[in-house]
Order: C-alpha cells, then structure tokens, then sequence
C-alpha cells in the first residue's frame, strides 16, 4: 500500500489552476475508456498551462514557432 505522505506533493500540484484542464482531460479520457497515450489538446492553453504541461510530460521548453 502507498504511503499517503509521499502522495501528498503530487496531489497538491494536480489542484493548482495552471494543471487543472489538463487533469480534466486526462479523466474525461479515462472515463471514456479511452488509454492514455498520444497527443492532448487543450485550446489556447493560458501562459502558465504551457509549460506546466511540458514539464508534466516531461518537454523541454515551449519556444514559439516563427515563419517566414
């Protein structure tokens, strides 16, 4: 059985807002019975979700794409 201390960080940091649509993603996915793998999107993701996300998945860091 997992140590509920050791939980509590993980926890904590899936309720801050900058991770929150994400987590509801990843449920609505569950609860679909869909698995977990590939690509999420989440629609203009706020200036905080970006690389929260990133660093979630494990990413380096978001620079933004120019064309030319």
């Amino acid at each position: 059985m997992a140590d509920g201390s050791r939980l509590d960080p993980l926890v904590a940091r899936f309720q801050q807002s900058d991770l929150r649509r994400l987590l509801d993603r990843l449920v609505a996915r569950l609860a679909a019975g869909k698995p977990l793998v590939g690509r999420i999107h989440l629609a203009n993701p706020s200036d905080a979700e970006r690389p929260s996300g990133r660093r979630l998945a494990g990413l380096g860091q978001w620079r933004p794409t120019s064309f030319g």
